[in-house]
């Protein structure tokens, strides 16, 4: 029955039109949003338990495996440092309200090292299980043409950062949502592009604090 649900075309369209609207207007639907980002995401793994169950064999596709580490790694190498260079190079050239969303939305920041910790312990991981796992394998159900899977994949993603209102930003995780699904699109492995997230999102972590 579950996998059925999945499989539909009809429930995969309402389920990216609500998902797509929910991300448009979330600060909406939920002004204190980015206080809570980290709760909703949480929530959404009951969901992804469901299509887990309807798909006992879905292992590997999740990419929770060795298999293709290190040429994914090799694939990602490059990419991961033009866009920490970038970063800084933004964060050097721009006022900080244009790279920094934080400091426009009056968010205060917690103490760095709780930040890096946060971010490698429960926020990359949350992002690489919905975002990647999960989405892309719930979407590849429905959507067969890997460069539509992929788009869709970097679209959702940019739009999850959407609500931060920073140009820069969203460009950034449209750029990266499409190598990032790429990448895993190819290999199907999340620990390689969970290591590139992280090497780019600390480095915007160190220099949002510098800021």
């Amino acid at each position: 029955m579950l996998t059925d649900y999945f499989k539909s075309k009809t429930v995969f369209l309402i389920e990216a039109t609500l998902l797509i609207f929910f991300l448009l207007l979330i600060e909406k639907i939920i002004p204190a949003w980015h206080t809570y980002r980290y709760w909703l995401m949480f929530a959404s793994l009951a969901y992804i338990g469901l299509f887990v169950l309807s798909r006992p064999q879905i292992g590997q596709s999740l990419g929770l495996q060795r298999k293709n580490f290190r040429p994914s790694v090799n694939d990602l190498v490059w990419p991961t440092l033009y866009a920490a260079v970038s970063i800084v190079a933004l964060s050097l050239l721009f006022p900080a309200n244009d790279v920094f969303p934080f400091i426009i939305l009056g968010v205060r920041l917690a103490p760095f090292w709780f930040s890096v910790f946060r971010y490698i312990v429960v926020s990359v991981p949350l992002q690489e299980i919905i975002f990647r796992s999960f989405l892309i394998n719930r979407s590849a159900l429905v959507i067969k043409n890997k460069l539509l899977l992929q788009a869709y994949a970097a679209l959702i993603f940019m739009l999850m950062h959407f609500s931060f209102k920073t140009s820069i930003l969203i460009a950034g995780t449209l750029i990266l949502g499409w190598i990032w699904s790429g990448n895993f699109i190819k290999y199907r492995n999340v620990y390689s592009v969970a290591l590139s997230h992280i090497a780019v999102g600390l480095t915007y972590i160190i220099f949002m604090y510098l800021n």
